[in-house]
Parts: structure tokens; sequence; C-alpha cells
């Protein structure tokens, strides 16, 4: 599946995840640059949000927008 802006999630988003599970719930984002444009002159990036529940970090949603989402 091809979309434009390129993004795929899965999961719950941090919203859903807070009403659900309240305030155990851990949010890490991190942007990069995708392998593809490594080489590259064009140096794109893309960013990644994961949404974690508990001390054991249980993944439960997972966002990402940018080229090869």
């Amino acid at each position: 599946v091809f979309s434009h802006p390129p993004i795929g999630t899965v999961g719950l988003t941090e919203a859903e995840a807070r009403a659900e599970h309240g305030e155990s719930v851990e949010v890490f984002r991190h942007d990069f640059m995708p392998l593809y444009h490594g080489l590259t002159e064009r140096k794109r990036r893309a960013e990644m949000k994961l949404v974690m529940v508990g001390e054991e970090r249980r993944i439960v949603g997972l966002h990402v927008i940018g080229m090869g989402a």
C-alpha cells in the first residue's frame, strides 16, 4: 500500500493508549535517515513514534512517517 505522504500506523495512538492504560504509557520519538538515503545527496528524514505501556514497555502502537514507511 502506498500513500502520500508515506505514513504507516499500527495499534493504539498515544491518546487511545492513555485513555486505556492511564499514566503507565511511555512514548518514544525518534527521527532518522532511512538507509535508502544514506548515500544520496538529498538527505530525507523520517520520524517514528513508539507507544509503550507498563514496566515491561510492551509496544501497543507504532507510527512512522517518511520515505519507506
